[in-house]
């Protein structure tokens, strides 16, 4: 069965005049009214507030097509981002931009050093292989410590590559984290991992579960402000 922020999260189609886009759904406990906006990447995304239905928020989405629409053409207008990262590409990493150099056969961005081959441009994948590297050597250790620190137990923690999501947590104990946090601050990647260990309290996001989430991570408003606001991290391939 999925939880409720995979239901949300999951695509639907909304209609325009002249094209289908991908809509998606988010819930925030922060949101006063129902927002829509157009992400870099082409599609629409309703964000539902407190109390807000999911119905609602696609007869938002519905009534603003036309908006959307105008915010597409604007979007054909700018330049297209690099979709591969060369020397000089600017990446997120804990947080903060660094630009990706090359001396000799070595790719440095932040404190990491890459060797590669000299036949080698695009770095996309040595960049992406690289932090997922550094993702799984230091979460899997320190959502461990956490998870005794709260008294809640773990079956096993993977670090995935998803598109739609920061990180789960199974029914049976399972938490996957997506490299992706890597790239956010620390108080941010810290605040999603006690985010998925607190579900292994309450397997939901009522009212008992912030009071979890808020007792062991004060800082939990800003960390989910700033994922929401670099959600487009997910669906960069």
């Amino acid at each position: 069965m999925q939880s409720e922020r995979e239901r949300l999260r999951s695509t639907e189609i909304l209609r325009t005049s002249s094209k289908a886009i991908p809509l998606f759904f988010h819930r925030s406990y922060r949101a006063r009214r129902y927002i829509l906006r157009v992400t870099d990447d082409g599609a629409a995304r309703v964000t539902i507030p407190r109390g807000g239905s999911r119905e609602s928020a696609r007869l938002f989405a519905r009534q603003h097509a036309g908006w959307v629409q105008r915010q597409l053409y604007q979007l054909t207008l700018r330049p297209r981002p690099a979709r591969t990262l060369n020397e000089g590409s600017e990446i997120l990493y804990r947080g903060r931009k660094v630009t990706l150099s090359v001396n000799g056969d070595r790719l440095c961005f932040g404190d990491q050093i890459v060797t590669f081959s000299s036949a080698v441009e695009d770095f996309t994948a040595l960049v992406r292989t690289r932090l997922w590297e550094i993702a799984a050597r230091e979460f899997v250790p320190r959502a461990l410590e956490l998870a005794q620190q709260y008294g809640v137990k773990v079956r096993r923690i993977l670090v995935r590559s998803q598109r739609s999501r920061w990180g789960s947590c199974s029914v049976r104990g399972t938490i996957c984290l997506n490299w992706r946090i890597l790239q956010a601050p620390a108080y941010v990647s810290e605040y999603m991992l006690i985010h998925e260990l607190m579900h292994l309290r309450e397997m939901n996001h009522s009212a008992r579960f912030w009071k979890h989430v808020a007792a062991a991570c004060p800082r939990y408003a800003e960390a989910e402000q700033w994922l929401d606001d670099h959600d487009h991290l997910l669906r960069q391939g």
